[in-house]
């Protein structure tokens, strides 16, 4: 069957990654073709400068994500020294190989080979010797500027969930497992669960946020949504030692150690304060835990 491919990091698969996808599966269904998308990973940053770059989403949800969309097959293309060290010509002559090849979809920064060398005016020549279309998308702009996943990051450092859950037309999330903390919660009267990421996500700021959290169920694959209040931060009223992520669940009774914890940020509450005495800082926690649930009850 013919393949009508998009490829790219795809990170946090926001509004600009899903026109792409509707435009690949536009194109597939008028072909006949298969809808196939290649999600690069590790980031070039990582395999060529050893710079490692936060992801907004893991590789997982990327793949999990196109397919919801509608990619009839997504895989991981693993970015390597070797990969990077390819000519335009050689990586698609590799694409051909491995996929009966009749168009191309790809964004407007896209780009490819040794020294990112393969233009978009390479690959269209390359397209036309080989016998298949390219689409280039336009992008997508949001108050000006364009919709990527380098604005998303910046977005989330300063602890804008809302303005970066538009860009990706879903909320930004973080995934990881509960472990044990000092448990200075419990003894304030809102035990959280500690939060050990399994992948290394951008954090955002730190402070105080609304949050809606899937709980995997012990030991069976399903779960559910629980509302709650995160803290990221130092902690400054205690030791004001390692950054740390938090969530005490609002209406939650049980034991989450060891589960695997999806926490969907919704809004951001205030920022991480030291207050005159635990005390204030307790009586903070219960007018923290009201407005999350006013804010979680609208949306």
């Amino acid at each position: 069957m013919g393949v009508v491919l998009t490829l790219g990091k795809f990170d946090g698969l926001h509004r600009g990654h899903q026109d792409i996808v509707r435009r690949v599966l536009a194109r597939a269904k008028a072909d006949g073709s298969e809808a196939v998308a290649l999600v690069l990973h590790p980031h070039p940053a990582l395999v060529l400068a050893g710079i490692t770059v936060p992801v907004i989403s893991s590789a997982a949800d990327r793949l999990a994500g196109l397919r919801r969309l509608g990619i009839d097959r997504a895989e991981v293309l693993p970015f390597t020294a070797e990969l990077a060290a390819l000519t335009p010509e050689v990586f698609i002559a590799r694409l051909r190989a491995r996929f009966d090849l009749r168009a191309m979809v790809v964004g407007p920064d896209f780009a490819f080979g040794r020294g990112r060398s393969g233009s978009l005016d390479v690959l269209r020549t390359l397209g036309r010797e080989a016998g298949f279309t390219v689409e280039v998308a336009p992008g997508m702009q949001d108050d000006g500027e364009q919709v990527s996943s380098a604005r998303i990051r910046s977005l989330l450092t300063t602890g804008d969930v809302v303005r970066a859950r538009r860009l990706m037309a879903a909320p930004f999330s973080l995934v990881g497992t509960v472990v044990h903390g000092a448990k200075r919660g419990r003894l304030l009267g809102y035990p959280t669960a500690n939060l050990a990421l399994i992948d290394d996500y951008v954090v955002p700021a730190n402070g105080v946020y609304a949050v809606r959290c899937w709980v995997e169920r012990e030991g069976r694959e399903a779960g559910s949504w629980q509302d709650g209040a995160a803290n990221i931060g130092v902690r400054p009223q205690f030791d004001a030692g390692a950054r740390s992520i938090e969530v005490f669940l609002l209406d939650f009774d049980g034991d989450l150690y060891g589960r695997t914890l999806r926490m969907s940020f919704v809004e951001r509450l205030r920022d991480e304060l030291r207050f005159a005495s635990v005390e204030a800082l307790v009586a903070q926690m219960g007018e923290d835990v009201a407005r999350a649930r006013r804010v979680l009850v609208k949306k």
